[in-house]
């Protein structure tokens, strides 16, 4: 699949409707008109959610997935207290200074948001783990498994990825929405062309309904793949 234009793509992402090339192709998001996912700000410094301006996409990323799945607005303040407190009781993960640039500091990783999402809110969460020595076709494969499921639950998923996806910038706390197989021939056995829906927090505001990016499964594991966060054996997606 070409990657298409946004502009050519605005009625396609606004519309429940498929015109579809593929008979077994499915466009499937967490959005519905009674509950869309909504879009959180991660520099935010009004009302004191942000004040310094730290880094908070995980914080703001954990925001979207508590608002779209109990209907409560925590604070950024509110989930880095959160977040501190745990780290000083239990999970030891959250400390200062663990950003890229010291000055903007309290960075969550994905098992602090898990942790505080299970623990202090109330809301179940998972993380997945996909190895690392299956090869990338089966590795995207598995990768693309996890988020379909979840989305057809109306879940949320959080990964950490390269920033804008493509180049090798800082990594950055994704909340994946939907996804679209039209135009992918055989999206079971690879699903790489297929469209994967995100909110991005470093953006002020929201672009659509659903989502504000999208990029293709090969362009997210490719990110994923790369990203400083993926030390361990694993890769990591959160469902919640």
């Amino acid at each position: 699949m070409t990657h298409l234009k946004k502009g050519m793509l605005t009625a396609l992402i606004v519309s429940t409707l498929i015109v579809s090339s593929n008979a077994n192709a499915e466009r499937v998001t967490a959005y519905d008109p009674w509950n869309y996912v909504p879009h959180f700000y991660e520099f935010d410094t009004r009302w004191g959610e942000n004040p310094n301006r730290y880094y908070w996409c995980g914080h703001a990323a954990l925001k979207t997935v508590l608002k779209y799945r109990t209907g409560v607005t925590y604070g950024l303040t509110n989930i880095h207290n959160t977040l501190l407190a745990n780290n000083q009781s239990s999970t030891g993960l959250y400390f200062k200074k663990n950003c890229p640039n010291s000055k903007k500091e309290y960075c969550a990783v994905l098992e602090d948001m898990v942790y505080a999402s299970n623990n202090n809110y109330g809301l179940y969460a998972r993380t997945h783990l996909v190895s690392k020595n299956i090869g990338d076709l089966q590795a995207k494969r598995e990768v693309f498994k996890i988020i379909k499921n979840a989305i057809k639950q109306k879940k949320l998923l959080i990964a950490f990825a390269r920033t804008d996806m493509k180049t090798n910038s800082w990594g950055h706390a994704w909340v994946i929405t939907g996804y679209n197989t039209d135009g992918v021939s055989d999206p079971y056995n690879d699903p790489s062309d297929t469209y994967l829906f995100f909110r991005d927090v470093v953006q002020s505001g929201p672009t659509y309904p659903e989502m504000d990016d999208w990029y293709t499964l090969d362009q997210f594991y490719r990110s994923l793949k790369s990203n400083s966060n993926s030390e361990s054996g694993f890769y990591k997606i959160a469902v919640f």
